[in-house]
């Protein structure tokens, strides 16, 4: 891909590429300023989808149907399970607090007071 930084606008009287400053003009309206010969460049005009465009558009989502029907329906979430959770979360309490215990009588085992 290209940056944005390398391109340019042509300006409208040179046919030179230029860089736009923005200006605004007596009645308030905000407008781009060609650097090399100062005059106004209009602002781009918007383009519509194209029939290729959507046509691509609509095959990405048919792709998209057509996958999830192909993995077949969600399997159960464990974690949706309250008792399945529950458990984990006693089974992590447990070896959190084996570690801290051991720590502790080793500790105390060495004589060291801190």
């Amino acid at each position: 891909p290209i940056h944005i930084t390398n391109v340019v606008l042509l300006d409208p009287v040179t046919k030179q590429p230029t860089r736009v400053k923005r200006r605004y003009m007596m009645n308030g309206e905000c407008v781009r300023i060609s650097k090399v010969s100062g005059s106004a460049m209009p602002d781009p005009v918007p383009v519509g989808m194209s029939e290729r465009e959507l046509l691509w558009a609509k095959h990405e989502s048919q792709a998209l149907v057509k996958e999830k029907a192909r993995r077949g329906p969600l399997k159960e979430d464990v974690f949706g399970n309250r008792d399945h959770f529950k458990t984990l979360v006693r089974i992590v309490k447990g070896q959190a607090a084996k570690p801290g215990r051991a720590a502790a009588a080793e500790q105390s085992a060495a004589g060291d007071p801190w």
